[in-house]
């Protein structure tokens, strides 16, 4: 009988302990791994909070056990691309789907994704390398999301929207079907998309709009 694998969870954040949560849900008799600590490079961030684990090294100086796991628990797009280049080939990355999510057809899952509870990808979706989706999320159908992008909870993206690497989108946010975000920009909580945001900048509000033109429009009046 082989041996179970160690599977350690990169990031010992709020959203780390959230995935603890989510990946004991999977009966053990349906895996082959088991939750072997945190990776961290704070070794005080799980003190005072309730987890059933502990960090057990840092990033760079962790040496994986030869056959383990490592899923990345970070939702900050730029600092999860760095960790996870970091880790490199020295361990090999875990994707996981909530047992409550619904995959409909033809959809592709690049390495590293992380699903979360109840969230909803429609056909022909394309998530790329380390995309999180968290929980009560819904992609529509023919949409692409590029590498290291996040996806808070409840957020509906309507068919045919196409997102760059690296995108944020807050929770509860909404973006209408067929609406193109560039590159490493953001979302904020509770906002509608209603037409293309441009890379590298941080869209707020219903409708929304660049935070430098709502500071202007509240300036003015």
């Amino acid at each position: 009988m082989q041996p179970r694998r160690r599977l350690y969870i990169v990031g010992a954040g709020d959203f780390g302990r959230e995935l603890e949560s989510m990946l004991e849900m999977i009966p053990v008799h349906q895996r082959d791994w088991d939750i072997a600590g945190y990776v961290d490079d704070d070794p005080k961030a799980l003190d005072g909070l309730e987890t059933a684990y502990a960090v057990v090294g840092s990033v760079d100086g962790f040496a994986f056990p030869r056959g383990s796991l490592a899923v990345l628990a970070i939702s900050e797009p730029a600092d999860r691309q760095r960790v996870g280049a970091a880790l490199g080939d020295r361990v090999s990355f875990f994707s996981y789907l909530h047992p409550t999510s619904l995959i409909f057809k033809y959809v592709c899952l690049g390495e590293g994704v992380v699903v979360g509870a109840n969230c909803v990808v429609s056909n022909s979706v394309k998530l790329g390398r380390f995309v999180i989706l968290n929980q009560g999320t819904q992609i529509g159908h023919d949409s692409t999301i590029g590498d290291y992008s996040a996806l808070m909870s409840n957020v509906d993206l309507g068919g045919n929207c196409h997102l760059g690497d690296r995108v944020y989108v807050g929770t509860g946010a909404t973006l209408v079907p067929g609406v193109r975000v560039g590159a490493d920009a953001k979302i904020g909580s509770g906002s509608v998309v209603i037409k293309n945001v441009k890379e590298k900048v941080t869209v707020f509000g219903n409708p929304a709009k660049v935070l430098s033109d709502l500071g202007s429009t509240r300036r003015a009046g």
